[in-house]
């Protein structure tokens, strides 16, 4: 896995974080988090799945102290280029598999926040490995913030639908992993619905919220089809924003985003 990420670190913020489709929907996420954490209350967050940093650097410029992680050595070498000076004292970086966190007790962390799909690249038998590390690290009443790919996603179906690659319309739905391109390397990634992450934390903590990202915004690796139409995805950014509260939309969306109270 990790030369998989190290082999699309380069092209990763070109090819996701600097265009239309995942601004979008990182703004969506950043909406999320700013509103629940806000600068006046810092935080000490555990990130994994960092990639280039885009994340953490936001949350320390907001005042939190974090702590970055992620299984690339090369993505973490971008992240700490990336990283501006005056917020160094609040941002570290650190490679490591995010099934190695428990390395970190006692830490004390106050938010474990992972974006986009990190956690699409564990099997059901390591998700449960990691949904078990977290509470250990986590301060009392600390919260878990995941955005994860589910097992639908209204937009990519349509798209297959139009072309009509029926094959691939309900390519997500299924209980094994599906095998994905990153440049030269093939990724195993699984799919997973929000019940599935409430009910493995069930007896772990309460759900604060869950809502999609990225409802009519579609996948980034559409961006080259849908950027050209600006005045469209802005509608469907407006859309988006409008009804991603609804918890109903994180059945259907690129993403979705679940934000757990976890017990002690």
């Amino acid at each position: 896995m990790e030369a998989a990420f190290d082999n699309v670190a380069e092209s990763y913020d070109t090819s996701f974080t600097d265009t239309l489709t995942g601004r979008y929907q990182r703004d969506q996420v950043w909406q999320h988090l700013d509103q629940n954490f806000p600068a006046e209350k810092t935080k000490r967050i555990l990130e994994v799945n960092c990639g280039t940093g885009e994340d953490a650097i936001h949350l320390a410029r907001r005042g939190h102290e974090v702590v970055a992680t992620d299984i690339s050595d090369k993505m973490i070498q971008i992240a700490m280029l990336k990283t501006p000076h005056d917020i160094s004292n609040r941002l570290s970086f650190q490679q490591m598999n995010m099934l190695d966190i428990d390395i970190l007790k006692p830490s004390g962390f106050d938010i474990i926040f992972s974006n986009f799909g990190g956690l699409n690249c564990l099997s059901p038998d390591q998700l449960n490995n990691f949904l078990d590390m977290i509470s250990s690290l986590l301060n009392p009443n600390g919260r878990f913030v995941a955005v994860i790919m589910p097992k639908f996603c209204f937009m990519e179906s349509l798209y297959f639908l139009f072309k009509l690659n029926f094959s691939k319309v309900f390519r997500r739905n299924t209980k094994e992993y599906l095998r994905v391109q990153l440049n030269d390397a093939i990724l195993p990634i699984w799919y997973y619905t929000p019940k599935d992450i409430r009910l493995r934390l069930r007896a772990k903590g309460t759900v604060i919220q869950q809502k999609g990202i990225g409802i009519l915004i579609p996948p980034s690796y559409l961006d080259q089809k849908f950027s050209k139409f600006k005045r469209l995805m802005k509608f469907f950014g407006k859309v988006d924003a409008l009804v991603s509260n609804l918890a109903v939309t994180a059945n259907f969306s690129d993403h979705f985003l679940i934000d757990i109270e976890m017990k002690q």
